[in-house]
């Protein structure tokens, strides 16, 4: 029992100070700052940069979003997920967006899929769609040093874009604010000013992009190829281009919708009225910002954390306690003898032996000699000087007759000395005997 405790209070020791120690030697990170210079755009993210103001707003105006968090490549080809109608990527994504992604998603989006692009800085290979339709995009450089808390720094002097487009979804809207930083969306020709309802051939549809070619869809005839729908004084915030059967929508302003800008002027309701008007489902890319499915798991959670350096040290010190109990490390030890009869096997043999001897005196030697001994230890040495005077002490003490006690001390004092006795007696006697000792 003492090695168990001291092997136990070993481990527990060792235990408490792993914990210490990784406690104490364990560096929390510090997470980054909402910045305009390094957003988090997640619908998770309660930040001054995430979206997650957007998202639960959209889900309360009877607009169901949801979330994507799985490779473009399944878009076409998915199996045991909701294939989304609509995708709405807002950049800058944290992970990074390869081209035989952007292969797939533009895939997707030439046989029907709607994109909505919010980005600054759209990937190359999708401003060249743009750049195709007629379109160019100017993203803005100087995004250090902006704080997306600071209105007045995020804003400045930058007028409120307005709708120039008569589309249904824009119907109401009176002014969205943009920050200072937004990408403008112009026509690619500036000298003939291309009209956006213009659908002449001068658009190279038959150029393809990443292998792609852009199928022609003939419901669409007589639509715009593009189209700037909404502008500030001199330069476009919000474009549409057709891809395919399908069509791409770019925002060129993340702010607009983030949760530091979304309650100015008619933002919010824009992004309401504009999203609601898109087939669905309606999904927003949340894989690119590091939510993909199967990542949630229970080492994600205890990441930066000691608790999974401290569970492997505990399967360590677990698997050493195993192996050393299982190992003798000293020279062998002779087994103890373990007694195999009961306590109470002596008494039970001597009583079965004196029963069948017919030696029932001896039992009552037995339960005599001990009642005098208890008895001298509770009156004293002078009880059993004599019958008669054992029998007038217990007698005075119990309210019993004294010549009965007498009789039974004085017939089991016989027997002690070599009288002889039948099993009835015997059994009275000692009955007798046990009921005295109990009563004192």
């Amino acid at each position: 029992m003492r090695n168990i405790l001291l092997i136990g209070g070993t481990l527990i020791f060792i235990l408490a100070s792993l914990v210490l120690l990784n406690s104490i030697s364990a560096t929390t990170r510090d997470e980054m700052p909402d910045l305009e210079s390094f957003p988090n755009r997640s619908t998770y993210n309660i930040g001054a940069t995430g979206y997650s103001v957007f998202y639960s707003f959209l889900n309360s105006s009877s607009v169901t979003v949801s979330r994507w968090e799985e490779p473009f490549e399944k878009l076409n080809k998915s199996l045991n997920i909701e294939n989304p109608q609509t995708l709405v990527i807002v950049g800058r994504v944290r992970k990074r967006i390869t081209d035989d992604e952007i292969k797939h998603l533009l895939e997707w989006v030439n046989s029907g899929g709607r994109l909505v692009l919010i980005d600054r800085e759209p990937y190359t290979q999708l401003q060249k769609v743009f750049e195709k339709k007629g379109l160019t995009i100017l993203p803005d450089w100087s995004l250090h040093g902006f704080d997306p808390l600071d209105r007045y720094s995020m804003i400045g002097n930058t007028p409120a874009a307005k709708p120039v487009q008569p589309v249904p979804y824009l119907l109401g809207i009176n002014a969205v604010q943009t920050s200072k930083l937004f990408a403008s969306v112009n026509y690619y020709s500036t000298q003939d000013h291309v009209n956006p309802q213009d659908d002449s051939p001068d658009n190279s549809s038959d150029d393809e992009i990443l292998g792609i070619k852009e199928n022609l869809d003939m419901s669409a005839y007589g639509m715009s190829e593009r189209m700037i729908l909404m502008k500030t004084d001199t330069h476009g915030v919000f474009a549409e281009v057709k891809f395919g059967y399908g069509r791409i929508y770019f925002i060129g302003d993340p702010y607009i919708f983030s949760n530091a800008g979304i309650s100015l002027a008619d933002n919010a309701r824009f992004g309401r009225m504009f999203l609601a008007s898109l087939p669905k489902p309606l999904m927003f890319d949340e894989y690119h910002q590091g939510f993909a499915k199967g990542n949630k798991t229970i080492v994600s959670y205890f990441s930066n954390t000691p608790a999974i350096a401290i569970f492997f040290q505990v399967c360590v010190l677990a698997f050493v306690f195993v192996y050393s109990k299982s190992r003798r490390f000293s020279r062998p030890l002779p087994l103890k003898d373990k007694q195999r009869s009961a306590k109470t096997e002596y008494l039970a043999a001597m009583a079965g032996l004196s029963a069948k001897m017919g030696a029932y005196e001896i039992a009552i030697e037995n339960i005599y000699g001990e009642f005098k001994k208890r008895m001298s230890r509770h009156f004293g040495k002078e009880v059993f000087l004599s019958p008669s005077a054992a029998a007038k002490i217990i007698a005075a003490r119990l309210n019993e007759s004294p010549d009965k006690l007498y009789n039974i001390f004085l017939r089991c004092e016989e027997i002690l000395n070599g009288g002889k006795c039948s099993a009835k007696e015997a059994l009275g006697l000692a009955a007798e005997l046990r009921r005295l000792e109990k009563s004192l």
